[in-house]
């Protein structure tokens, strides 16, 4: 069965107390933008939200999600919530986390931890760059896309504009020339795919039920998530929604957003395709063979290359692990399986 973009996080099986979000209907961009300079509200999916009441043993909610390479190679900005203290309860036993909601937003850090600072106050979801590193897209406002220019040093948000009215849009990406964006609307049996460019208004590719595309190196195909009977996995196809082809699934696979490296002729994806196995970075060739995991330990659905190919970020997402290392960035070498942390959890206790 298709994910949603709600199940694809792992974390979605710990049961939280959390305070709920309105959705934001869609408003004209100057609000948006408006909102964005200020505290601006944004969607709730990834978002941990003041004090969250845990029981012991569990997870806690990413502090950290969605991270996308910059193209110069030297940054990654993702979603982050800040958490400012833990504690236990000393009536209940029970662990609490308290997030700075008001630090929550787009961050960036450069790719040897430092240089850490808060981008935009309200979470972007799903980042993708453009190949020239000059325009971001995301789903923002009641599930549209929407592109802001910006650099390897900031975002200008005065410059944030919808890209397409076709709302519940998901997984933008854009293809390597930047003159056209792919990316998937609804979930379940009810996804689809569309490519929209300068030309005119998005168009539909494919069947129903394909969902999450992102575009290989040449731009003349696209990665997916997608079912051939009562399989559902890896797919891929041309730009016109032919030639499809399954390359890696199961009728048990759960898997996150697939992402085609940028050079080295590579697909990663994190998820499983046996209901037995654990929820792991996979890395297989672009024609789908030596499919192999990357990582023993849980990890979000949400992950992203290194510009060279090289490396992965990656959210660790472990469930039923209190430590401060789970819900934090590291970075994977794809050829040597070497791991390095990137972003840390800091409370007060």
């Amino acid at each position: 069965m298709a994910p949603s973009p709600e199940t694809n996080d792992p974390n979605r099986e710990v049961h939280h107390q959390r305070e709920s979000v309105p959705t934001r209907p869609l408003l004209m961009a100057w609000v948006i933008v408006l909102g964005l300079l200020v505290l601006g509200s944004c969607s709730s999916k990834e978002k941990p939200i003041g004090p969250i009441t845990a029981p012991n043993p569990t997870s806690f909610p990413d502090p950290y999600t969605e991270p996308t390479w910059h193209p110069t190679g030297g940054v990654l900005m993702f979603n982050h919530t800040p958490m400012v203290r833990r504690y236990r309860d000393p009536a209940t036993g029970r662990l609490i986390y308290v997030f700075a909601d008001s630090l929550s937003g787009l961050w960036l850090v450069n790719t040897d931890g430092s240089g850490l600072r808060l981008l935009t106050r309200g979470y972007l979801s799903e980042p993708d760059w453009d190949s020239p590193g000059t325009k971001l897209a995301f789903v923002q406002g009641g599930g549209y896309i929407w592109t802001m220019a910006g650099t390897d040093t900031g975002l200008a948000v005065g410059s944030a504009s919808v890209l397409t009215p076709i709302s519940g849009a998901l997984s933008p990406s854009w293809r390597p020339d930047g003159a056209a964006v792919a990316f998937s609307a609804n979930g379940g049996a009810s996804a689809r795919i569309y490519i929209v460019d300068s030309s005119g208004p998005a168009r539909e590719i494919g069947a129903p039920g394909w969902a999450f595309p992102d575009w290989s190196p040449g731009g003349d195909s696209l990665v997916f998530l997608g079912n051939e009977g009562s399989r559902w996995g890896v797919c891929v196809t041309d730009t016109s929604g032919q030639g499809f082809r399954m390359l890696w699934g199961s009728s048990e696979a759960n898997l996150g957003p697939p992402r085609w490296a940028p050079v080295g002729g590579k697909i990663a994806v994190a998820g499983r395709v046996r209901n037995r196995d654990p929820y792991q970075l996979w890395v297989m060739a672009s024609d789908g063979s030596n499919p192999r995991p990357l990582t023993q330990e849980r990890v979000q659905s949400f992950i992203a290359w290194s510009p060279d190919g090289k490396e992965i970020a990656y959210v660790r997402s472990q469930l039923a692990d209190t430590s401060l290392t789970n819900g934090t960035i590291w970075i994977i070498d794809v050829g040597t399986g070497t791991k390095r942390q990137l972003t840390f959890n800091s409370p007060s206790e």
